[in-house]
């Protein structure tokens, strides 16, 4: 194996019903965890701007609205498509990974 590139060895994580998983994900709570965080951080870069330009504002931590004009409303509206796709993503690694709940 070269030393610049690390693979995740999937064998050493195995879940309850032996199927290869990564490490940490051994249960649905990690995975709604996991669309928690691609969730505030969707509504914070990718909402919030489009609500802060109604009025004017520009939210502190929000880093599209520091952006020139065309700019900012194709980086959010990327960030909510984006975000969409990841909670769809995990969505149905969660239900495939674990089928009854």
């Amino acid at each position: 194996m070269n030393h610049w590139t690390r693979r995740i060895d999937l064998g050493r994580y195995r879940g309850p019903d032996g199927v290869p998983t990564l490490a940490g994900m051994n249960s649905p709570k990690s995975y709604d965890g996991l669309s928690a965080v691609v969730f505030i951080v969707g509504l914070h870069e990718g909402v919030m701007p489009f609500v802060a330009k109604l009025w004017d504002g520009k939210p502190t931590l929000s880093l599209p609205t520091r952006l020139p004009s065309p700019a900012w409303w194709l980086v959010s509206s990327s960030v909510i498509v984006v975000g969409f796709l990841l909670l769809w993503w995990i969505d149905s690694a969660k239900k495939r990974r674990f089928p009854d709940t």
